[in-house]
């Protein structure tokens, strides 16, 4: 066997001297190199600097860099506040700067708040950390510990809104919070390490990360639409609902109509819905029933009844059922996700209904919410924390102080007061004065090709004496949607989430522990549904409304 010839010494240096080049080239390009956000960033700041408006930069070790130690060749991490836009708050930004001249150059920019609607003005660096506390319309909300890295972020929760609000690192981990609520002075000690708050009655609370549960096929649509866009998942969505629609309809030529409740018929004191099909009767059609619904504790009218009819001429397996709610007997609540819609101002939902005993013992139901922030960024505020701030001309929920309701459209018909502690937007109205908002066929920023799309939809509306009105229906667009609503009585209406996998709808009847404890039993409200009973007693990424029983005065 010949021996394999040794490369020779030469060889080996010019080999390695090449090696180091590329590696040395590597290093240049990475340490040289800057992204559009940085040049961005870059030139924000250097018009600052032009006006003499600099913001202040602070170093990791929490003491001011001064103008005359950013210049030079090297660049120094620091982290300021800056607004993140035009006539927008500031956010907190960490980054590598270098002041060349009349120019400030930035790198590696993290905007470790990324909160476009709330102000970060307030924050405190030590130890490589960064803390800033979260204002939204003037109010202090919350505060958030981070690495300068972006690594390990951290959610404190006021109690109560706060004002006035001064920080400073203790060390590494621990952050003092000094803050006003009306003229009480409090102080707190958070630990950015483990979460805690000292005393712990301080009027903190720790936000703890829940992930929350989404059905496997809207995680899916989210995951594709993140790699292909908008267009490409909008294609899939037509053909899924084109082919959904057209096996409903086999399935009604085969003899299945897919109403929602079958056998008794137990009629409630409401009058009967006309239907609009007159010449394919199916029993039960437009009745009021009671059946499996509570009922009310100080009323001979129903609390709550429910009803199908089919507004679709066109369409006899096209289906809506109707929930009928008194709200002189029940309050409705919204509640934010856990991820859905995305905030812009840094506060994250809970995604499920309180655990309390007082809520789950006076539960009814519980139904889907609104769209993502990604189709209209729709507002939403729960007790008084902002999620996205409300866009006028859009139909908006409002609920406030006394549990009352109202639907309108903001600007207009609703808007900010003292007494308003809740909101949710989405898209403009879909019935106004008793009728369909023609103008209305455009589901949020969705492609057009899902304007006139059969599908899974729900709204819910106030009649003229108050009561609500939710609907779910299957094979239905905006103008169907809004047929059936109508024909119940609604005088102002919008339009909620929207999909098979989207939509929700589940009534709940309480039972006592042995323990007096209560115990809630939950149950689909109509026929089709794909996620099983109980969704909103566990953790949900997207958001949705409950409704309690009121409190017998």
């Amino acid at each position: 066997m010949k021996k394999r010839k040794q490369p020779s010494k030469k060889s080996l240096i010019i080999v390695s001297a090449a090696l180091a080049a590329v590696i040395l080239c590597f290093l240049v390009f990475w340490a040289s190199h800057r992204t559009a956000a940085d040049k961005t960033m870059g030139e924000r700041l250097t018009a600052l600097l032009a006006a003499n408006n600099l913001p202040q930069f602070i170093n990791p070790y929490g003491t001011e860099a001064w103008k005359n130690s950013l210049t030079g060749i090297f660049y120094r991490p620091v982290v300021f506040s800056v607004a993140n836009g035009n006539s927008r708050p500031n956010d907190i930004y960490a980054a590598r700067i270098r002041i060349s001249g009349s120019k400030v150059l930035v790198k590696r920019l993290l905007d470790l708040s990324n909160t476009p609607d709330a102000d970060e003005s307030v924050f405190a660096v030590g130890g490589g950390r960064v803390a800033w506390a979260n204002s939204v319309r003037g109010k202090f909300r919350s505060v958030s510990t981070i690495k300068m890295s972006g690594k390990n972020l951290i959610f404190f929760k006021f109690e109560r809104e706060a004002k006035e609000v001064r920080m400073l690192w203790e060390g590494k981990d621990i952050l003092s919070v000094f803050w006003k609520e009306g003229v009480a002075a409090k102080k707190a000690l958070l630990s950015s390490k483990n979460g805690s708050v000292i005393p712990s009655d301080a009027g903190f609370t720790l936000a703890a990360r829940v992930n929350g549960e989404e059905h496997w096929f809207s995680s899916l649509v989210n995951f594709v639409r993140g790699l292909t866009g908008p267009e490409f998942i909008s294609r899939l969505e037509e053909f899924f609902f084109g082919v959904k629609d057209w096996f409903d309809g086999i399935m009604y030529k085969l003899g299945r109509v897919p109403v929602f409740f079958q056998g008794k018929i137990d009629q409630a004191e409401l009058p009967v819905l006309e239907p609009f099909i007159k010449d394919d009767k199916v029993p039960g059609e437009g009745v009021w029933s009671v059946e499996g619904l509570p009922k009310s504790e100080k009323s001979k009218n129903p609390l709550m009844a429910k009803a199908f009819i089919r507004p679709d001429e066109k369409r006899p397996y096209a289906v809506v059922s109707l929930l009928y709610i008194d709200l002189d007997g029940a309050e409705v609540r919204p509640v934010a996700g856990t991820v859905h819609p995305i905030s812009t101002t840094g506060i994250k939902g809970q995604g499920e209904i309180p655990e309390d005993d007082d809520t789950r013992g006076r539960i009814l139901c519980g139904f889907a919410g609104g769209f993502q922030a990604i189709h209209g960024k729709y507002g939403m505020m729960v007790d008084g924390d902002v999620y996205l701030p409300a866009l006028p001309g859009i139909a908006t929920a409002c609920f406030f102080a006394d549990g009352s309701m109202k639907i309108g459209v903001w600007g207009k018909d609703t808007v900010d007061s003292p007494s308003l502690v809740s909101y949710r937007q989405n898209l403009p109205p879909l019935i106004l004065d008793g009728k369909y908002n023609s103008s209305n066929t455009f589901w949020g920023y969705t492609p057009k090709v899902l304007q006139s799309a059969y599908t899974w939809r729900t709204g819910m509306g106030l009649t003229k004496d108050g009561k609500l009105i939710y609907a779910i229906g299957n094979s239905v667009i905006a103008e169907t949607l809004a047929k059936a609503m109508t024909a119940a009585g609604v005088i102002t209406g919008m339009q909620l989430d929207m999909n098979i996998s989207n939509v929700m709808c589940e009534i709940y009847s309480v039972e006592k522990s042995a323990a007096g404890r209560p115990v809630v039993k939950p149950a689909l409200f109509c026929k089709g549904l794909v996620h099983q009973e109980g969704l909103y007693l566990r953790p949900q990424t997207r958001d949705f409304f409950y409704v309690l029983r009121k409190k017998i005065q």
